[in-house]
């Protein structure tokens, strides 16, 4: 979730959304990939995410909020 908050925009950031969808497939309690173990604000971000609360975009920006970097939503365009 960093990468990709980090690095929106950019090319590697498709990495980062790509890692986050495997990591939601194959994790599971048995306490190797336990989602309950993310520090927050990661895991209330990791379940608002699986949930489908809100769209990806504002997700983001709530996501790039709470890490404390910068959040820029001049456009709507993720340079793709």
């Amino acid at each position: 979730m960093r990468l990709y908050a980090r690095n929106q925009g950019k090319r590697v950031s498709s990495f980062g959304i790509a890692v986050i969808a495997y990591m939601q497939l194959y994790i599971d309690a048995d306490g190797v990939l336990d989602a309950n173990l993310l520090p927050e604000p990661l895991n209330t971000f990791d379940r608002d995410l699986q949930k489908s609360k809100k769209p990806i975009r504002q997700w983001m920006l709530e996501l790039k909020a709470a890490l404390g970097l910068a959040v820029e939503d001049s456009d709507g365009n993720d340079g793709f």
